[in-house]
C-alpha cells in the first residue's frame, strides 16, 4: 500500500510477502520507479515503504504516525474493506482495488478491473455497429462474472446474446463448444440426412449459423492462440471477435501469436504499439527487472499511474469530467470515487497487435497495415 505526499514525505505500503507479494513487488517498483523519474525532473518528495501482511489498518496507522497525507493502498480487495471499515478516513486512501460498490467519504479506489473491460468491448461493439452476438467463456467463477457482466451491459443496450458456451481452460481441443456455438453440428445433421435420402454420396461444405454478427472471446493467450484457429477451421468467416486484455501477454511474440490474427482487443497505451516501445520508463523498467516485466508488466503501469494520480485526486473530484492521461488507460474518477480507465484499441496483424485508428463511426482497421482476412 503506498502513501504518498504532494511534498515532504511520501510512505507507500505493498504486500511485499505471502501470495501476493509478487503483485506488490511489481506496483512498488513501478510506484518507485515514477518517484524518481520525478526527482529528476525537480519534484521532492521522500518515499517509504510499508509491508501490509500484518494488516491494511495497521499499515495505514503507521503511515499516519509518519505524518501521511495520502495513502496508496492496500491491494487486495479484503484488505479495501477493512479500510473502509475504519469508519471516519483521516487521510485520502488510494485503493489499488475495486472491492466496493459505496465508498465512505476519502477512499478511492482504483485497479485493473476485468470488469471495466468488458464493459468497454461491449460499448465498443454497439458503436460498431452489431447487435447479435455469440460469446465464448471459460469455466470458473472468473469467466462466470464476466459474462454476467457482459450479457448485463449488452442487454442494456439493446443487443442480443444469442448462445453462450464454454469451454475447460487446461485443454486443447475446443472443437465440441466451437461447434456448439458456431451451429456446425446442426449443418452435419443435414448432410447426414441428406444422404440417407439420397443413398450416396453428398458434395456438401459444413455452414455456421447466420444469425449471429459477433463473437465475445474471454481467454488468456494459450487459450486464445488455440481457439482462433480453431474458429477459423469451423467455418469461422468474416464474423469479427472482440476480446479483452487478457488475451495478450503484454509483450510481442510473432511467433507465438501468428494465429491471433484479425481479433480485436482493449488494452492500456503502456502495452501496445509506439507508446511501447518509445517510453523510456518502460525500457528502463526493462532493463532492470527483464523477468518480473514479462510477467507483471500491467502492474507497473498500475504503479505509476498510483504516483501520479495522488496529486491530481482533489481536481478530479472537484472538477467532474477531468481526465488524466496515464499509461494504464485515459482516467477519470466517477460519482461513486473509482477511477476509470478507458483503453485503446488494437487487433493483431501477422501475429503482432497493431494499434487501431479510431474514429466516431468506431473500429477502424489497424493504423499502417490492412487487416488480414478473417
Amino acid at each position: 500500500m503506498p502513501l504518498r505526499q504532494p511534498r515532504g514525505s511520501r510512505l507507500p505500503t505493498t504486500p511485499l510477502s505471502g501470495k501476493h507479494a509478487a503483485a506488490g513487488h511489481a506496483i512498488r517498483d513501478g510506484f518507485l520507479a515514477a518517484h524518481y523519474a520525478g526527482k529528476d525532473e525537480g519534484r521532492n518528495g521522500e518515499v517509504r515503504i510499508y509491508d501490509t501482511i500484518g494488516g491494511a489498518e495497521q499499515a495505514y496507522n503507521a503511515a499516519l504516525r509518519d505524518g501521511a497525507q495520502l495513502v496508496i493502498g492496500p491491494l487486495r480487495k479484503q484488505a479495501v474493506t477493512d479500510i473502509a471499515s475504519i469508519g471516519s478516513l483521516q487521510v485520502p486512501v488510494l485503493a489499488l482495488n475495486h472491492a466496493l460498490s459505496d465508498t465512505p467519504r476519502n477512499l478511492y479506489q482504483f485497479g485493473l478491473s476485468p470488469e471495466d473491460e468488458i464493459v468497454q468491448i461491449a460499448d465498443q461493439a454497439l458503436m460498431d455497429g452489431y447487435s447479435s452476438a455469440i460469446a465464448l467463456v471459460p469455466n470458473g467463477a472468473w469467466g462466470d462474472r464476466l459474462l454476467q457482466t457482459l450479457q448485463n451491459r449488452w442487454e442494456q443496450f439493446g443487443g442480443e446474446m444469442l448462445e453462450v458456451q464454454r469451454y475447460t481452460s487446461s485443454g486443447s481441443d475446443f472443437s465440441a463448444p466451437i461447434r456448439a456455438l458456431l451451429d456446425t453440428d446442426a449443418s452435419q445433421s443435414r448432410k447426414r440426412a441428406l444422404t440417407r435420402i439420397i443413398g450416396g454420396k453428398v458434395k456438401f461444405e459444413p455452414r455456421r449459423r447466420q444469425d449471429a454478427d459477433i463473437i465475445f472471446m474471454l481467454a488468456f493467450p494459450r487459450q486464445a492462440r488455440l481457439i482462433r484457429p480453431q474458429l477459423k477451421f469451423h467455418y469461422l468467416g468474416k464474423i469479427p471477435i472482440y476480446a479483452t486484455s487478457h488475451v495478450y501477454t503484454g509483450h510481442p511474440d510473432k511467433a507465438k501469436d501468428r494465429d491471433m490474427d484479425g481479433i480485436l482487443f482493449c488494452d492500456m497505451p503502456w502495452t501496445l504499439g509506439k507508446s511501447q516501445q518509445h517510453n523510456p520508463l518502460r525500457q528502463q523498467l526493462q532493463t532492470l527487472w527483464p523477468k518480473q516485466m514479462k510477467r507483471s508488466a500491467r502492474l507497473y503501469a498500475l504503479g505509476i499511474d498510483a504516483y501520479n494520480l495522488a496529486p491530481a485526486l482533489n481536481v478530479l473530484a472537484n472538477r467532474p469530467g477531468t481526465r488524466v492521461e496515464g499509461e494504464s488507460g485515459t482516467l477519470y474518477l466517477d460519482e461513486q470515487h473509482n477511477i476509470r480507465r478507458i483503453l485503446r484499441w488494437a487487433s493483431f496483424v501477422r501475429g503482432e497487435p497493431r494499434p487501431l485508428v479510431q474514429a466516431a463511426a468506431g473500429v477502424k482497421t489497424p493504423s499502417g497495415a490492412q487487416a488480414d482476412e478473417q
